[in-house]
């Protein structure tokens, strides 16, 4: 079977390559609807291919259905909508283990079916359990962290404060379960005395970084209580950079990088995003907020780049 790629050839630059696929043992091919656009390959993007390397395949949030059904397959068909882990899905066909998928309702909208994402909220959220009347902080209002935080609400915490710079996703924030938000365009040193104020000085208990960058995860550490409060870090840091790291010794903090490795049982999280899905709990399409046709993805990437008004969530629309 022949898919078309759109593959990284060059710093931010893409092109769109043809593949023959045949599935192994175990193993189907999934014609793609669409794939998520995921901040954890943008310096794949920025970087291109290394001299001499091939082209570079992204894409690891699809959703489709099956095309081919591969030798040793049970339980799936042609036919079957599908999402799941697997790679390489920003393509009209992918390849994937049926091991790591799940079928998906008729009824689940393409853009709330991107499952891997949806997977990752559930490990983070999981993660970040905080205990009745704990004080929980968000430090980054982007497509992941509004996520998580709908899955925090009404499980008992006296406050859940949204931090961020944009004041609209800080709008998604009490939306989706904020208690009270925060703008931090200013000074660090108001957003945590802001924070003590809501807090009646405790400050927080739990906090989770979401935004993936040095200054967030300071601000998510400058905002913790003393004496073994826990850091969540859902943003993907997947680049070098100078952190300070002061306030992490000082308050004997405990942290959990929510990154999928974290998950004891992926295929379970799986089985929980879907449920998550199927019954509301995490409100993934309506965080959806920006499309693109295949051949259009380097536009989808350089606005999560450099967000337009409005931005939340791009999504590759395949067919």
């Amino acid at each position: 079977m022949h898919t078309v790629n759109a593959a990284v050839v060059a710093p931010r630059t893409f092109g769109l390559i043809q593949r023959d696929l045949t599935p192994g043992a175990g193993q189907v091919v999934i014609r793609l609807s669409a794939c998520g656009i995921c901040h954890s390959e943008m310096q794949a993007y920025l970087n291109g291919p290394a001299a001499g390397q091939l082209p570079i395949l992204l894409g690891h949030e699809g959703v489709g259905e099956v095309a081919q059904v591969g030798p040793d397959v049970d339980g799936f068909a042609v036919g079957d909508r599908v999402s799941g882990l697997f790679g390489q899905a920003f393509a009209t066909h992918a390849v994937a283990d049926v091991t790591r998928l799940v079928r998906l309702p008729a009824t689940l909208p393409v853009e709330q079916a991107l499952l891997e994402p949806i997977k990752c909220v559930v490990t983070a959220a999981r993660g970040a359990a905080y205990e009745f009347g704990d004080h929980v902080a968000l430090v980054g209002c982007g497509y992941m962290g509004l996520l998580v935080l709908s899955c925090l609400r009404g499980g008992g915490a006296r406050e859940i404060v949204g931090i961020d710079v944009d004041p609209k996703r800080l709008e998604l924030a009490r939306e989706l379960g904020a208690t009270a938000v925060v703008d931090a365009r200013g000074d660090r040193a108001d957003v945590v005395a802001t924070v003590r104020e809501l807090t009646g000085g405790r400050m927080i208990d739990v906090g989770i970084e979401a935004a993936g960058n040095g200054a967030a995860l300071e601000l998510a550490c400058a905002v913790l209580r003393r004496t073994r409060p826990k850091l969540v870090m859902v943003g993907y840091h997947n680049r070098p950079q100078t952190i300070n790291l002061s306030d992490f010794a000082a308050k004997g903090l405990i942290m959990h990088v929510t990154h999928p490795s974290y998950s004891e049982d992926q295929a379970e999280d799986l089985r929980r995003a879907l449920w998550a899905l199927e019954t509301g709990a995490i409100p993934a399409g309506r965080l959806v907020t920006h499309r693109y046709a295949l051949d259009e993805i380097g536009a989808g990437f350089e606005a999560a780049l450099s967000p337009p008004e409005g931005y939340v969530k791009g999504v590759v629309v395949i067919a």
